[in-house]
């Protein structure tokens, strides 16, 4: 049997007589709770209760933009090419 004791001795937690008193109790009913989950022998684990589904959409391949066509919408282009900050 699991006492609070050893529990928040093992967590270095000191717990006044109150405390020890309540945190037994509900341990009792965590540990019951799992007693009563181990006798399930038929049910099937499910990691995943709902469906998961592939949200995305297919890709819809268009013309692709010409260099020029991709330089309009840049302000800062030389030769061809977008200038940038220097990167240090």
């Amino acid at each position: 049997m699991i006492s609070v004791e050893k529990v928040a001795q093992i967590a270095r937690l000191e717990l006044s007589e109150k405390e020890k008193v309540q945190f037994q109790i509900e341990l009792e009913k965590i540990l019951e709770a799992f007693r009563i989950l181990d006798q399930a022998e038929d049910a099937k684990p499910s990691f995943h209760p709902v469906e998961i589904k592939d949200v995305f959409r297919e890709d819809d391949i268009k013309d692709p933009l010409s260099q020029k066509q991709a330089l309009e919408n840049s302000k800062n282009n030389e030769k061809g090419y977008i200038k940038a900050p220097r990167a240090v």
